[in-house]
């Protein structure tokens, strides 16, 4: 199906290829864990869900140890299934996690995405939680975001292109940077609305950009 995010991705990656370039990818997945079951949830009305965590978390070692028992299945899941898992953490919001999948090729990272987003819901579910990585479950708490940070090797080498060239890369105020990484930029930046069709498919999606 040519309109399909998946077949848009593959017609850009062969672009990429045909100027010299592959892309990398790695994605950081935000979610939010409740106790409530999808029962239990649907009785309410999807209103008053208990979070997993009862205060903010980022990087609170003691709550992840609590969240172990469930993100330690998720992470396992993933490994047998082939998807290396870079690290998980607590996120900010009551609740929220964060997993990150080792980089690959923007296509099988695409496909990392979806495995792991499945996986979850199906393994939180049957140990009677729910898993949810909509953008903003609630207007009162932090919204999720699926970041994807893209970097561009060169197609025989692997090198990385995004990387400043020469003996002193900060010479033009690049950072480390090169040309090619702030015209990619550039690039996002230019067509950041119409990306939104793609990146931002649910109503809910825009709650989170409010």
């Amino acid at each position: 199906v040519e309109v399909a995010p998946r077949q848009i991705l593959k017609r850009q990656i062969e672009r990429a290829a045909a100027a010299g370039y592959t892309v990398k990818c790695g994605s950081e997945l935000e979610f939010y864990l409740f106790k409530d079951s999808f029962e239990e949830a649907a009785g309410k009305g999807y209103r008053g869900l208990q979070p997993h965590s009862d205060y903010i978390m980022d990087y609170h070692i003691l709550q992840t140890t609590k969240d172990e028992y469930l993100i330690r299945q998720f992470r396992n899941y993933m490994d047998n299934a082939g998807v290396p898992v870079e690290f998980s953490k607590g996120e900010f919001g009551r609740g929220q996690q964060e997993i990150n999948l080792r980089y690959a090729d923007a296509l099988e990272m695409a496909d990392r995405m979806l495995v792991f987003r499945l996986m979850a819901k199906h393994v939180a579910r049957s140990l009677g939680c729910i898993a949810t990585f909509m953008p903003k479950p609630f207007d009162h708490n932090f919204g999720s975001g699926a970041h994807v940070n893209m970097s561009l090797a060169d197609l025989e080498t692997g090198e990385n292109r995004f990387e400043a060239d020469g003996a002193d890369p900060d010479a033009n105020g690049h950072r480390g940077y090169s040309d090619l990484a702030y015209h990619f930029t550039a690039g996002l930046l230019r067509h950041a609305r119409a990306i939104t069709a793609v990146a931002c498919p649910t109503v809910n999606s825009y709650k989170r950009l409010l």
